[in-house]
Parts: C-alpha cells; sequence; structure tokens
C-alpha cells in the first residue's frame, strides 16, 4: 500500500468516526439518518437525494464528494472539521429559521430544493449570531429581578469595601512628625533710649558793619 492510499485510508476513517457523532447522523439539510455524503466547503454530512440539489448549487457554493467513496486528503479534511459538523453549521445558516418550515424525508424534492436553495445561496435565515449565543442571552433577559437586586447589593458592597479601603489607607498613611529640634535662645537687646531732639539754634546773623563817610571835598 502506498502512502497515498494510506492517506486516502485514514481519511475515511476519520470520517466515519465523525459520522458516528449525534449531530451528524442525520442530513443537515433534510434531516434522513445515515448520510454519507458531504458539502466539503460548506461542511456538512447530507443524504443522496440532497446531494443531487448541491451539485446543481454549482461548485463555488457546494463542493459535493462522498465520505466513503471518493478520495480525501489531509488538507481537505482538515478543513472540512474546521466547519464544526451539521450542527455547528445549522446555528448559522438557519439562526432566523422557524421550526415548521424545516424539511424532513418525506418533503417533495421541488420543495426541499427551494429550501436548499434559500438556505446556501440567498442566505435567507443566516445570521452570524449562532442559535446558542441568542438563547443564553434569551435567558441573561429572563432574570431582571434578580439582577436588579444583585446591583443594590453590590452597591452597598461596594460602598462598603470602598469605606473601609479610605479608613485603612487613612490610617496607613499618616503625616510624619518632624522632629523638633532645640530652639536657639533669642538674644536679649537692650531696649532702645529714645532721643530727644534738641531744638536747632536760630542762626545767628552777623551785624552789618556800618558803612564809612565820604571827606569832604576841599575847595
Amino acid at each position: 500500500m502506498s502512502a497515498k492510499q494510506r492517506e486516502i485510508q485514514k481519511c475515511r476513517d476519520q470520517l466515519a468516526e465523525m459520522l458516528k457523532l449525534p449531530e451528524n447522523r442525520s442530513c443537515a439539510d433534510c434531516g434522513a439518518k445515515r448520510p454519507t455524503w458531504t458539502s466539503t466547503n460548506i461542511g456538512v454530512f447530507i443524504c443522496i437525494r440532497c446531494s443531487g440539489i448541491h451539485r446543481n448549487l454549482g461548485v463555488h457554493i457546494s463542493f459535493v464528494k462522498s465520505s466513503t467513496l471518493d478520495k480525501w486528503n489531509y488538507k481537505l479534511l482538515d478543513k472540512f472539521k474546521r466547519k464544526g459538523g451539521n450542527q455547528a453549521v445549522n446555528n448559522f445558516y438557519e439562526a432566523k429559521l422557524p421550526s415548521a418550515l424545516k424539511p424532513n424525508e418525506q418533503t417533495e424534492t421541488y420543495t426541499l430544493e427551494q429550501f436548499i436553495r434559500a438556505k446556501y445561496i440567498d442566505r435567507k435565515w443566516y445570521s452570524e449570531k449562532s442559535k446558542k449565543s441568542k438563547k443564553s442571552s434569551k435567558k441573561d433577559s429572563r432574570r431582571p429581578k434578580r439582577g436588579k437586586k444583585s446591583k443594590s447589593y453590590e452597591s452597598s458592597s461596594s460602598e462598603e469595601t470602598e469605606s473601609s479601603e479610605e479608613e485603612s489607607s487613612s490610617e496607613e498613611v499618616k503625616p510624619r512628625k518632624r522632629k523638633k529640634g532645640k530652639k536657639k535662645p533669642k538674644k536679649k537687646t537692650a531696649p532702645k533710649k529714645k532721643v530727644q531732639s534738641i531744638p536747632s539754634p536760630k542762626a545767628v546773623q552777623p551785624k552789618s558793619k556800618p558803612k564809612p563817610k565820604a571827606a569832604p571835598v576841599q575847595k
């Protein structure tokens, strides 16, 4: 047995193990049991009737391959596994689908073909948020009363914790007392005596000398 044949056989064995999972035991589109065909790029197991419809969609939308008859390689198998199987894919492609519109094994082929085209080509019921995420969000929204009580309890507890933290911080951070050094004794200064202002003596003006009389002129 060559290496390539071993690879093909190992891939078939892994696909057989995937078919044993409960979410892959029925066709992803009509719910028929024991599907052995796959859409490799979508990542689902489908029955032989749905595989014929998938072929008519085009290879760019659905690439059909048998899990028991066709040749597989590791690269293709890894891509197929990453999709997660029938349930994981349907959680996105049938996120907005009402349960009454889901076809079954007794559904007519024409009706089934219209459903598959609307599901994969038009993406009529597709949503990026899967059904699981929506269910979990609904459960959370059903508990408004408990949430309110918990909010009040949380607010009171948060206030208590904040007050305790403030007390602890106030106790921890205390102002450091400065060391009191010895004060230097102040020098005693003698009181200043008031100096009485002595009135300045009046300036004594010098007496003007009498002018000499002119001598009489002799004739």
